[in-house]
């Protein structure tokens, strides 16, 4: 993102201050063969921030994302954020953390298993759906190496979801967690990883299990221009799993500044064959 504009002065009380207003985003285009089917996707995302800081390190900053995939536009984060970098409150509509690592999951394969990794999926992705849409959130990060986050909805209709993550960081190892709290046994339930440079590598396993029984283990790594992701999911309860492997390639960016292009390809049992290639342009 490149800053556009920081002009805007405002008066409180008698002391001025002055605004950064950030315009940002990128436009990402998918083609994709898969299971002898081909597909064409685009989705385009503007980014607009407006934010304000104090001598003594206090912020105010006001964030929202406009998406549209194909035809359709919606709004996606939504969110107003106060505070320092040690502590801070993001009030609005904002995905929360997780502990879960599936790396870049643009080229995984479809699942066409009736309801395993459906279930195993839905909460052992790196987004963990139940939480992509938080109204409230809490940052702490007051001590050095160490992360912690709460969230939760709100509103009466909606308050049934709750999160709480925490990382820790020393000396090249990154440990995390997070637990839901959720009406649904899918989505209620906790993840785990640890993340360390080897050689070179970036390194990653992440486990996570929920209450329906469903669990989920990956391992992912990350080496120059490769990225790739092996998972299993399980329905414990009925002795059932099914596997997903996945990867890209970066190939550059044929010279332009804010291209990129990835190629990539994804299978696994109870999926078919997908390849592709993503072309995005950020701006």
């Amino acid at each position: 993102m490149k800053k556009i504009i920081a002009l805007a002065v405002a008066a409180v009380v008698a002391a001025p201050a002055m605004a950064d207003l950030t315009i940002g985003g990128n436009t990402e285009v998918n083609f994709a063969s898969e299971d002898s089917n081909t597909t064409q996707g685009i989705e385009t995302n503007v980014q607009f921030t407006a934010s304000t800081t104090t001598e003594s390190g206090m912020f105010a900053k006001a964030f929202v994302e406009i998406e549209a995939i194909e035809k359709n536009i919606d709004t996606d984060d939504n969110y107003l954020q106060i505070g320092n970098s040690m502590a801070n409150v993001i009030m609005g509509q904002k995905a929360a953390s997780v502990a879960w690592v599936g790396g870049d999951d643009s080229f995984q394969a479809t699942d066409t298993a009736n309801g395993i990794s459906a279930t195993g999926t839905h909460y052992t992705a790196k987004d963990l759906d139940a939480l992509d849409v938080q109204q409230l959130i809490v940052n702490i990060t007051a001590v050095e190496g160490l992360t912690l986050q709460v969230s939760g909805n709100t509103a009466t209709a909606e308050a049934n979801t709750m999160g709480a993550y925490a990382a820790f960081t020393a000396g090249g190892v990154t440990l995390a967690a997070n637990m839901v709290d959720a009406d649904s046994d899918a989505v209620d339930g906790y993840a785990v990883s640890a993340s360390a440079d080897l050689a070179g590598a970036a390194v990653a396993v992440s486990y996570a299990k929920n209450g329906a029984d469903d669990s989920g283990v990956a391992l992912n790594v990350g080496y120059g221009a490769f990225d790739v992701t092996y998972a299993r999911f399980s329905d414990d309860s009925e002795n059932e799993s099914e596997t997903s492997y996945y990867g890209r390639f970066n190939a550059g960016n044929a010279g332009i500044d804010g291209l990129n292009i990835d190629l990539g390809a994804g299978s696994g049992s109870d999926r078919e064959t997908k390849m592709g290639v993503e072309i995005t342009y950020t701006f």
